[in-house]
């Protein structure tokens, strides 16, 4: 019974960070919409969120067995790649391969791959997720701060995929993997980082 009591208070408490937006998702947001490749632009109002070149709100929050990570220090290791994702997501469960791919190509290579948790499910279920899907990257997850996360990062629908340089500057916001070798060979800010290829970031096939 507390766990629902749990639940339910955090679906509020979502609800309530979200409601001004609410008639600007109703025509833009939805789970195909996120799926879009990246040259397809929305037409709808969308919820503010921090743009390319600007500094990432910062966070500290805790792994599932009570670790706590702040972005300063996951900028530490280099880059940080958040993504901002929940159970119920079908698209998140889809690339939960990709994201592997990623944190075990680029773990020693400068990038810290960080995915946050922010559905209204709680720690319970989130961990029961991570083992059923036999998820080994980083998992960050806060009941209490995810309110305060979804309105710093004005997110609006999962995966939502964020690349954090080392100095704490946005490189890439979207909801596709970006192409992380570009980032990386390219650390210097680009006057179109938003804009570049969002594909070929994993490792090439093994011959």
């Amino acid at each position: 019974m507390s766990r629902l009591v749990k639940r339910i208070s955090v679906l509020i408490a979502l609800l309530a960070w979200l409601a001004p937006g609410l008639p600007a998702l109703a025509g833009d947001a939805t789970s195909s919409d996120l799926a879009k490749p990246q040259g397809e632009k929305h037409t709808a109002p969308r919820a503010a969120h921090p743009r390319v070149g600007t500094v990432a709100p910062g966070f500290i929050l805790d792994t599932l067995d009570g670790t706590p990570y702040s972005l300063q220090q996951l900028r530490q290791q280099g880059y940080v790649l958040l993504v901002f994702w929940s159970t119920h997501c079908p698209f998140c469960q889809a690339l939960i391969p990709d994201f592997k791919a990623v944190d075990k190509h680029y773990a020693d290579k400068g990038l810290t791959l960080a995915a946050i948790d922010i559905g209204y499910e709680d720690s319970a279920d989130v961990k029961a997720y991570v083992e059923d899907n036999d998820i080994d990257y980083l998992v960050l997850n806060d009941d209490a701060q995810k309110p305060v996360l979804i309105k710093a990062y004005g997110l609006i629908g999962t995966p939502t995929i964020v690349l954090i340089s080392p100095q704490g500057i946005i490189r890439y916001y979207g909801h596709h993997i970006p192409n992380l070798r570009h980032y990386l060979e390219h650390p210097a800010p680009a006057q179109d980082d938003d804009k570049s290829p969002s594909h070929n970031s994993l490792p090439p096939p093994t011959q």
